[in-house]
């Protein structure tokens, strides 16, 4: 950990919500149009004259994606992260109130990237915690200041373990967190709370050249390949093999503000 800063603060990007939420879009344009043929249906059988099918379906797939969309927008417009002394707190988004999440309990911040933080410049994160459901953290501004602050925080693994070599600290991590029995057996442990490296993050999803430190006989379920705007989570491994979705502060309707 290095030197607070005064009360940092970070906040989400509307446009790059919007961008990195096709999937609900997509959605969204079924769901519109779906309806919008049901109610043209509905009409046709009552003898109702209105709209042609193609303006029903049409106008009813756009006017949810607007309305999800907007949704998506809103949230994260209002979602902003606090640093307090012990813990880092989401506050708003779709949901009143706020959610903390003790800097002890983080075992490391995962950087993952969606399209839509890509155009934007602004970057998402899994904060990911030993027996807990991790936590999601998208389309944040100024993502290198926020990891300066985070880091600043959050213990790393040599900060956790009172000791020189590495071996030691290693094998006490696993001993106490479950998250780090997970940790390629080829990589050194991280000196810094947050991990950003593409290489290793394929590596943590059990997309790249991983040695697992269980050895062949390690059975805990791994997380299938990311997609291009859907970051895939470590959630299997930090809760030690309990099949959970993981929780989201991504501002939209599929976890508007701050998870329960």
């Amino acid at each position: 950990m290095t030197e607070l800063s005064t009360d940092p603060t970070a906040s989400a990007s509307a446009a790059a919500a919007v961008l990195s939420a096709w999937r609900e879009g997509l959605g969204a344009l079924a769901g519109g149009a779906l309806l919008g043929a049901v109610a043209r249906s509905l009409l046709a059988v009552n003898g109702v004259s209105g709209p042609s099918t193609a303006a029903l379906v049409g106008g009813g797939a756009l006017a949810a994606l607007v309305c999800v969309l907007g949704l998506i927008a809103v949230g994260a417009a209002r979602r902003t992260v606090r640093f307090d002394r012990d813990s880092l707190t989401v506050e708003g988004g779709l949901r009143p109130g706020s959610t903390a999440v003790e800097y002890d309990d983080l075992d490391l911040a995962i950087r993952r990237e969606t399209a839509g933080d890509r155009r934007i410049g602004t970057a998402s994160y899994e904060l990911a915690r030993s027996g807990e459901s991790s936590r999601f953290l998208g389309n944040l501004r100024d993502p290198d200041e926020f990891e300066r602050a985070l880091d600043a925080r959050v213990p790393t693994p040599r900060e956790r373990i009172d000791a020189v070599d590495e071996a030691t600290v290693r094998e006490a991590l696993q001993r106490s967190r479950v998250f780090w029995r997970g940790w390629p057996s080829d990589e050194s442990l991280p000196r810094s709370a947050v991990v950003s490296d593409e290489a290793l993050v394929e590596k943590l999803d059990g997309q790249g050249d991983v040695t697992p430190t269980g050895g062949d006989d390690d059975e805990r379920p791994r997380r299938s390949s990311p997609g291009p705007d859907r970051p895939a989570t470590l959630d299997g491994i930090t809760r030690d093999g309990s099949g959970s979705e993981v929780e989201n502060f991504t501002g939209g309707t599929a976890g508007d503000g701050v998870a329960e």
